[in-house]
């Protein structure tokens, strides 16, 4: 129970800061599967925000695609431990030319065991 609250108490700080409001975890949108990742995001549930940031990008699971949700909740996941959403994070920040920002979340990414594929480097930074 301890986890559940500590959990759904790092979301609603995560949740502030992105801009996220607390209203939309009650708008009807999505399909069960998304309403069901939606309800295990809430509680602090990384893979679950995960996905409802993809579901966001690209517009599957009964939501539209919405670059700005999409990246709300990557915040959200990556805030929470994922290193592949922290990675993503990185990723479009570094496309987006926020390149500070990308280098943040790409140390966080590997701080948190994330190991991306070998490439050559085209980071902006």
């Amino acid at each position: 129970m301890r986890k559940l609250a500590n959990g759904a108490g790092k979301v609603l700080e995560i949740q502030q800061a992105v801009g996220l409001s607390g209203d939309f975890f009650e708008d009807p949108v999505g399909n069960p599967a998304y309403r069901l990742n939606l309800d295990k995001a809430a509680r602090g549930d990384k893979d679950a925000a995960y996905l409802v940031a993809i579901a966001y990008r690209v517009g599957t699971s009964g939501v539209t695609s919405n670059l700005r949700r999409m990246e709300q909740w990557l915040h959200i996941s990556a805030g929470l431990g994922n290193g592949l959403a922290s990675w993503e994070l990185a990723e479009y920040y570094n496309y987006g030319g926020r390149v500070a920002d990308a280098a943040r979340f790409e140390k966080r990414a590997l701080e948190l065991g994330y190991k991306p594929a070998f490439r050559l480097p085209t980071r902006g930074y």
